[in-house]
C-alpha cells in the first residue's frame, strides 16, 4: 500500500510515523477507551511530579492539583488539537476511506467532549 517509488529515507520516515501514530492511538479511539487511557497517563504524570517534589528536583510534570477533571480535559483537548489531530489528519490521507472516516470521527467527537468538559468544569466559571 506504499508507493513503490519511495526512497529508503522516505520509507524509514513513513514507518517511524506509523510507530508514532500507534504510540498515540489511544487519543483517537472511542471516547470510553480514550478517557481510560487519558486518566492513566495523567495520574502517572502527577505521580512523577510528586516524586520530583519529594526529591527536590525541578518539576517536569505537574504534581497533584485541584480540579483534576478540568486539568485532564484541558490537557487532552490541547494534546488532541495540537499534536495528535494534525498528525492523524496527515497520516490518514494514506488510509482507505472507511478507516479514515472512523478514526477522524473519533478524534472529532473526543475533541468535542473534552472541549465541553473544559468549559463546564472551568474553575473560573464555578
Amino acid at each position: 500500500w506504499l508507493r513503490p517509488n519511495l526512497s529508503p529515507a522516505e520509507r524509514t520516515l513513513f514507518m517511524s510515523m506509523v510507530v508514532k501514530c500507534a504510540d498515540l492511538a489511544n487519543v483517537v479511539k472511542p471516547v470510553e477507551q480514550a478517557e481510560a487511557w487519558a486518566e492513566r497517563i495523567m495520574r502517572e504524570f502527577q505521580a512523577q511530579g510528586e516524586r520530583e517534589l519529594a526529591l527536590a528536583l525541578p518539576l517536569t510534570q505537574p504534581a497533584k492539583t485541584a480540579n483534576f477533571e478540568w486539568q485532564l480535559a484541558k490537557h487532552q483537548l490541547g494534546f488532541l488539537e495540537n499534536v495528535v489531530g494534525p498528525l492523524y489528519q496527515s497520516m490518514m490521507e494514506l488510509a482507505d476511506e472507511e478507516s479514515r472516516s472512523i478514526v477522524l470521527n473519533h478524534a472529532k467527537r473526543n475533541a468535542e467532549i473534552w472541549s465541553k468538559r473544559v468549559h463546564d468544569l472551568d474553575p473560573e466559571r464555578n
